[in-house]
């Protein structure tokens, strides 16, 4: 299984045009493509079918926590880039995605791609409708550091698509709980001696997290003794396990992934070759087989 971080695939190859002076649709989708087709060819073999894990317009982490990724949208703004046409080529890219090419398109209200790569990675369910931990060679395809922590799977491995390589991590649990206390300012959620609204509110800074106190937590935490700490840390810690650890997805949610997952692509073969010369990109055409899907192992 190959489970594609669309979002960071379309943020990558968007900056690849702008750092080219330019930003279309027409060749936003024929960058796009290719790069879906690089990774199928690449690593089909080992790791079968492809499955492309989409970012919803929400999420639920925001009604869990109203600061998550709040400054994006000031982010965005002062970038200088036309975010409303960028949004709009993004979508309609993702449909022709979903449309023609022959992978499974994972795009479910309320959830990150996150969400949907940490679920997949992780379980899937039968023929028989009973779920079951997924132990197939899965390789996931994103530059996020948080899905360094499910490298505590054996079957579980980590591709960098700007960088080109595999990413391995020493002590995946120890790497995720020091996530967890020193909180993700890219995601807006501080370190756990730090209020919620660090990030947001003007003039305010995160409590400096040092090594002692970052090392006195964790004893407490590893001795089970958090009830000794301030009730403020035991507040910011469970704020962080739930925005952090992947394992926090809602369980509605996780069915809902597995559900879609199992679907058939609406993209074939034969849609693929008939998409690409209607819409100018003939020149994908001289690897046409490229694109061709790999198996699901458990299938």
């Amino acid at each position: 299984m190959i489970l594609i971080d669309f979002s960071q695939i379309m943020r990558a190859n968007m900056a690849v045009q702008i750092n080219m002076g330019t930003f279309g649709e027409n060749e936003f989708r024929n960058l796009v493509f290719q790069s879906l087709r690089k990774y199928n060819r690449e690593f089909r073999e080992e790791y079968g079918e492809m499955f492309i894990c989409c970012d919803a317009s929400y999420n639920w982490r925001k009604d869990y926590f109203p600061f998550y990724k709040a400054k994006r949208k000031t982010d965005r703004d002062e970038s200088g880039i036309d975010w409303t046409e960028a949004f709009r080529i993004f979508n309609k890219v993702t449909k022709d995605v979903y449309e023609y090419l022959p992978y499974r398109v994972i795009s479910i209200e309320q959830t990150e791609a996150d969400d949907v790569i940490g679920v997949l990675a992780t379980r899937r369910v039968t023929e028989n409708g009973v779920l079951v931990e997924n132990t197939e060679p899965t390789l996931i395809v994103s530059g996020d550091k948080d899905f360094r922590s499910l490298l505590v799977h054996n079957h579980i491995k980590l591709y960098h698509p700007v960088n080109k390589e595999f990413i391995t991590e020493e002590n995946p649990k120890e790497y995720l709980m020091n996530l967890i206390l020193e909180g993700d300012k890219g995601d807006g959620v501080p370190n756990v001696l730090s209020d919620d609204d660090t990030f947001v509110t003007e003039g305010k800074r995160q409590t400096p997290l040092t090594k002692k106190k970052k090392s006195d937590i964790l004893e407490k935490i590893t001795t089970r003794k958090l009830e000794e700490l301030p009730t403020k840390i035991q507040q910011n810690i469970q704020r962080n396990i739930n925005l952090i650890d992947l394992a926090r997805t809602p369980k509605e949610l996780k069915m809902m992934i597995l559900k879609i997952a199992m679907w058939p692509p609406k993209g074939t073969m034969q849609k693929t070759f008939n998409f690409l010369i209607k819409s100018n990109l003939s020149t994908l055409l001289n690897d046409i087989e490229g694109f061709k899907p790999g198996e699901l192992k458990y299938a």
